[in-house]
């Protein structure tokens, strides 16, 4: 079975829930595996040197907000 054809078989099942307390768990166990993703992404991006230093990073969000403000 292929990826496409499980994510539609959990969406099928998910359909299928009644009770607020076991869509509010299942909703928490997505969050969970993203949240583990994310994680686990952020890791690998460190070991492989794709970070910047927060001086680079404060300097790149100062020039986005300022591209905000003269957008309006």
């Amino acid at each position: 079975m292929n990826i496409e054809a499980q994510k539609l078989k959990i969406i099928e099942r998910f359909m299928k829930l009644k009770e607020e307390s076991a869509i509010q768990e299942m909703e928490l166990a997505i969050t969970r595996i993203e949240m583990n993703n994310r994680a686990d992404n952020s890791i690998k991006d460190i070991r492989q040197g794709k970070v910047r230093s927060l001086e680079e990073f404060s300097s790149e969000i100062k020039k986005w907000i300022e591209t905000k403000k003269n957008t309006k």
